[in-house]
């Protein structure tokens, strides 16, 4: 009769450090690796969960195994070069789409395992520019100013030149610059 603990039994910090050398140096799937060790992934994540060093480990091991990767992607293109060479026309197509697929895998786990290195960049990008535009009159009527002080029955002129309300005032506009247009020449 087996028996049966209250607790899982921990891992032991030697397995721990065999699995993140296998995850750094080959490019097996990480849980391929922990069940080839035996252990459970539980046990596993929770090793590297209990101490700092242990999650350290583990995200350097995951961006190691990205180098690993990119050297296989390397092989793989000295390889499907030497493959379409020796092949007939028809078929070297076949053969370089084959090794272009297992090329795109790679730089797909790259991007997994080490996102900040190898991952798609993304941004936004926000331009344009606002501008505000205020409509004065060419020549403000007699009395006017703009200099903050305002003279008596001036508060409409100094009120449309403060906020910019153009739409109650336009025909206004139009011949206050038409006649100070008519002035000038």
């Amino acid at each position: 009769m087996k028996k049966k603990y209250p607790f899982k039994p921990r891992l032991p910090q030697r397995q721990f450090n065999r699995a993140i050398h296998l995850i750094s140096t080959t490019s097996t799937p990480i849980s391929r690796i922990i069940k080839d060790l035996s252990l459970t992934d539980e046990q596993f994540y929770q090793c590297a969960a209990s101490r700092a060093n242990n999650s350290r480990a583990l995200v350097s091991a995951r961006t190691a195994r990205a180098s690993v990767d990119a050297q296989t992607i390397a092989d793989l293109a000295r390889e499907m070069v030497e493959c379409a060479k020796k092949e007939d026309p028809k078929r070297a197509m076949a053969v370089t789409q084959a090794y272009k697929n297992q090329i795109d895998t790679y730089k797909w786990l790259m991007a997994a395992h080490a996102p900040k290195q190898y991952g798609e960049k993304t941004g936004v990008e926000v331009s344009g520019s606002v501008s505000t535009v205020f409509r004065l009159p060419a020549k403000l009527p007699q009395g006017a100013s703009l200099s903050g002080r305002a003279s008596p029955g001036t508060a409409a002129v100094q009120d449309r030149a403060t906020t910019g309300s153009i739409s109650d005032h336009s025909v206004n506009d139009k011949k206050l610059l038409s006649s100070a247009n008519a002035e000038n020449t």
